[in-house]
């Protein structure tokens, strides 16, 4: 009569476990497992064992769903199994991540199609892969063969527990493996001798279903066969009967029958109809072992039959070992990550010419981390870049494309970037920016912002300023060659309007009595006034007359105005010169700028020579100066030439002297009045 009893406590566990369930988690019951216990069903833990799965092609007619559950209330956690063909030890693995208190279902049919074996579970660090103590998983395996075989049975996954705190020792990211050691100080330990209990009689219509997992070696190259292993057949008379088997798989999978376990007398003497009995077995090689046994009975009248029973369970441990270990691979899990970008635009409209600020926001919705996550922005034409930062990472510009490298962003985080350019001509304004990542991201749609802006017309101005004041120039004297010390003068060119100022020096234009007489018809001074362009970092770069130029609003630009006056080559005329053929004491001359921002603005310039007369070449001034002595009977022709540049030199006076250096005679002297040059 206990199993009515019996039966009424179990509804009675179940429906105190539901009412628990209910609960909120601050207001649960008891105290927890602990980690340190055999390991087993009842509880939770870092490592599961399914210790039977199946598929067929058919998923209708035979298949298995493996569940799994985070019992953690606040942590995520990620999970390998790993799926080992019971055949040949082949292993295939596949990854998830669980959320806290999430339950997953994996259909075998799905994850090992056309396999019959086992499963293990490892919790492991999502972005390392590494094994992680996390004994919150548990789970079970639902399972159905063919019809024909009848079995069907639900089976709670065995779970070790870690013990040890966080990631596991010696293992990193980029780790190629680590090993999982089941000896009581890393993991709780294996099972060394197992048990079957209960074992029907196969002439009342059973047929058992005895499976044996082998729980040592490599989960990488695979799992080695059971090899040889030993047991006793007991009857419930409580005499054993021993018996050997040699596998040459990983997994055994045998019918209880007088096939297996292969006792003398046999199993259907030892176990006769009616009875019952039970059965140990362990490994030679002192693999640890887990394994389950399934029952189904056969009979036609089995709905009816009160002794008829269809069920499964895992084996009972008996012992434990010390010296088990799984070697595992170590791959990160790709949990994807869904990021989203968004884009603001200030201000809007905007005037051209003004900077115009694009504010960009990157949010990872999660569940994973997204790696290596980069922002790509192909401005739009019309568009001149300014700048791009970003609050991680950082960003770089080629050919009027922004990418911005931000690295790693965890569940949650969000990064903000801006990106400033100067729109240049009026009109619409489109700019799209997109995200990506290397992680998996399950939503595309909105990894990409577009934002229009409008731009209307600036208004340039054009600002010249004269540092000292005036641009007048000396006096210097006239030089052969160019003065690398010219004197010189700095203008800023700036643009405070709000459009682009374009603009250029158009020309420099000597002005005076020279021009107004006719005697200068070719009035470009560009070879006397030089432009120089000063960087911000003073380096200076020589600047042509009529080059186009470019200022932004709001920037400026520093100029050098230079005046190098270089002695004229012989005119052999005294009207339509150039103006670089005349240099006076007092030269004026005007420079003038065309711009953009209205009428065209000009700067007088003034440069001054001094008076000294030089001694030059009677041919090219531009040579070392010379005096030629040319005889005539009893004559001597002295020829010179020299450089007055105010041209009021009426007298040339010489003197001969002898080999002492005494004067030879009376000086001479030859009067000439006119021109820049003059020849006696």
């Amino acid at each position: 009569m206990r199993k009515p009893f019996e039966n009424r406590i179990g509804w009675l566990a179940a429906a105190w476990l539901w009412l628990c369930g209910a609960m909120a988690p601050a207001q649960v019951p008891g105290a927890p497992i602990p980690s340190d216990s055999v390991a087993g069903a009842q509880k939770p833990g870092s490592v599961l064992v399914y210790n039977l799965f199946t598929s067929a092609a058919n998923p209708n007619v035979q298949e298995t769903e493996i569940s799994i559950t985070n019992t953690n209330a606040a942590q995520a956690v990620g999970v390998r199994l790993f799926f080992i063909d019971g055949a040949n030890g082949a292993v295939s693995n596949q990854a998830l991540r669980l959320a806290p208190n999430q339950t997953a279902g994996i259909h075998a049919s799905q994850a090992a199609p056309n396999i019959t074996g086992y499963v293990v579970a490892v919790a492991i660090d999502s972005a390392s892969g590494c094994p992680v103590s996390f004994n919150f998983l548990r789970g079970g395996a639902s399972i159905k063969f063919s019809p024909a075989s009848g079995f069907v049975a639900k089976l709670p996954a065995v779970a070790m527990a870690a013990l040890y705190a966080g990631a596991l020792g010696g293992c990193a990211a980029g780790s190629p493996s680590a090993t999982l050691n089941f000896d009581g100080s890393s993991y709780n330990r294996l099972p060394r001798l197992l048990a079957a209990d209960s074992i029907p009689s196969r002439a009342d219509n059973n047929s058992g279903l005895l499976v044996v997992n082998r729980m040592r070696g490599s989960l990488l190259t695979g799992m080695a066969p059971l090899g040889l292993l030993s047991g006793s057949l007991f009857d419930d008379a409580e005499t054993g009967f021993a018996f050997t088997a040699s596998v040459s798989s990983s997994q055994l999978r045998g019918s209880l029958s007088d096939s297996f376990p292969n006792t003398t007398p046999p199993f259907s003497t030892v176990i006769s109809t009616g009875r019952s009995g039970w059965m140990t077995l362990f490994a030679a090689n002192g693999s640890g072992l887990l394994g389950a046994v399934i029952n189904f009975n056969f009979g036609a009248s089995a709905a009816s039959n009160p002794n008829a029973f269809n069920h499964g369970r895992n084996l009972h441990i008996l012992t434990l070992n010390t010296n088990d270990s799984l070697a595992v691979p170590v791959t990160p899990i790709n949990v994807p990550a869904d990021l989203a970008l968004t884009q603001t635009a200030t201000p809007n409209p905007i005037t051209a010419g003004q900077p115009l600020t694009y504010n960009l926001n990157v949010t990872n919705d999660g569940p994973g981390a997204a790696t290596a996550v980069t922002v790509t922005d192909v401005l739009p034409g019309g568009a001149t870049f300014v700048s791009a930062a970003a609050a991680q990472g950082s960003c770089t510009t080629s050919a009027g494309t922004v990418t911005c490298a931000l690295g790693t962003l965890n569940a949650g985080q969000a990064v903000a970037l801006t990106i400033v350019v100067r729109p240049a001509t009026a009109g619409a304004l489109s700019n799209t920016a997109t995200v990506n990542a290397t992680s998996v991201d399950p939503n595309a749609g909105n990894n990409t912002a577009t934002t229009s802006v409008t731009v209307v017309a600036g208004s340039p101005q054009l600002q010249v300023t004269i540092e000292g004041g005036d641009l007048e120039f000396g006096p210097v004297p006239a030089g052969r060659t160019p003065n690398p010390n010219s004197p010189s003068r700095t203008i800023t060119v700036a643009n405070p309007g709000s459009g682009t100022l374009d603009f250029n020096f158009a020309a420099v234009i000597r002005t005076g009595a020279d021009v107004a007489s006719g005697k200068i018809t070719d009035a470009d001074d560009r070879r006397l006034f030089l432009l120089r362009s000063i960087a911000a970092d003073g380096v200076e770069t020589p600047v042509n007359i009529s080059a186009p130029l470019t200022i932004e609003p709001g920037q400026q630009q520093r100029f050098r105005i230079l005046f190098d006056p270089i002695i004229p080559a012989l005119a052999g005329r005294t009207t339509n010169l150039s103006a670089g053929q005349v240099l006076p004491e007092l030269i004026t001359s005007r420079m003038t700028i065309n711009h953009n921002a209205g009428a065209p603005a000009t700067l007088n310039l003034t440069g001054r020579l001094t008076t000294a007369v030089k001694l030059i070449h009677p041919v090219d001034p531009q040579l070392q100066p010379l005096i030629t002595f040319a005889r005539s009977g009893n004559d001597i022709i002295v020829e010179c030439s020299v450089y007055d540049p105010n041209q009021d030199l009426n007298l040339i006076r010489y003197q001969f002297l002898d080999q002492a250096g005494r004067n030879a005679g009376a000086q001479s002297g030859r009067a000439r009045r006119g021109g820049g040059h003059h020849h006696g």
